[in-house]
């Protein structure tokens, strides 16, 4: 029996064989501490990125307030509501979606509540607002649409942010 296990352990074939295991073992734990630190750093950026767009949501909240202050006294020079909605930042997500940690990071339901931040607070849209603004505001309804905004949307908004944010830490 030890003249069996000496020459299995003494042939070329087994420590080959051995060392393309023990390898594939050593690559496999390096892949996972990989992944770990990559999906550390997506924390870390895309927390970043929500702390840029609370601070976006705050300035802009500011502005909305200040146009309702204008309009209440009778103030508002022009019909027209500028919306700045250019400083929101998504750079982080379009990366973290190609490598999948954005799903991993907030599964369906954060996934759900960022697309929705996503959709509504972009310079595109922001075009489109200022447009209903503008068209509000000759109907004589533009605290209505104010309202809606300072008191509904960006506090929601906030709120799924700041519970995307608690997800991450």
């Amino acid at each position: 029996m030890s003249d069996v296990i000496s020459s299995v352990l003494g042939s070329n074939g087994f420590w080959l064989f051995f060392g393309i295991l023990v390898g594939a073992v050593v690559q496999f734990i390096l892949h996972l501490m990989v992944q770990w630190q990559q999906r550390k750093t997506a924390k870390k950026i895309f927390c970043s990125e929500i702390e840029i767009n609370l601070a976006c949501l705050d300035a802009l909240e500011a502005d909305l307030n200040n146009a309702k202050d204008e309009i209440s006294a009778n103030q508002f020079p022009f019909g027209r509501l500028h919306m700045d909605m250019a400083n929101f930042n998504y750079s982080a997500m379009g990366p973290l979606i190609n490598s999948g940690h954005f799903h991993a990071l907030l599964g369906a339901s954060g996934t759900a509540a960022y697309f929705r931040f996503v959709n509504t607070f972009n310079a595109e849209k922001a075009r489109i607002y200022e447009d209903l603004f503008s068209w509000k505001h000759k109907e004589g309804r533009s605290l209505a649409f104010l309202r809606l905004w300072i008191e509904k949307k960006i506090p929601e908004a906030r709120q799924d942010l700041v519970t995307i944010k608690g997800q991450l830490s």
